[in-house]
């Protein structure tokens, strides 16, 4: 099935990775902030972090996990429940499952 623009609408993907704008949003931040918190200036427990908060794409692309957003604006005043959230984020990536035990099935 080929995929155009119309039948894209009647499988609506769930917007994990946002750009700067609407992770600004998410925030109630400007998106200069936004960069300001990716940065070594920002404060350790302030900071985003990259491959956790924030992903880059080559040079000038870079990607917001808008789930860990909301969090991290839901709980800045509590950053012990904030880290929670990441340790549960990484525990659910298909990297950090477990790998299964035994022999591969052998297709015929």
């Amino acid at each position: 099935m080929v995929m155009n623009h119309s039948t894209a609408q009647n499988y609506p993907i769930p917007e994990i990775w946002i750009n700067k704008h609407i992770a600004a949003k998410i925030l109630g931040l400007s998106i200069h902030t936004l960069k300001k918190l990716r940065s070594e200036k920002a404060r350790p427990e302030d900071r985003l972090l990259e491959g956790i908060h924030f992903v880059r794409y080559g040079k000038y692309c870079v990607r917001y996990n808008a789930e860990l957003l909301r969090d991290y604006a839901a709980t800045r005043s509590d950053p012990k429940t904030h880290r929670r959230a990441i340790e549960t984020y990484l525990a659910s990536l298909p990297s950090n499952q477990p790998k299964r035990v035994g022999r591969a099935r052998q297709i015929s």
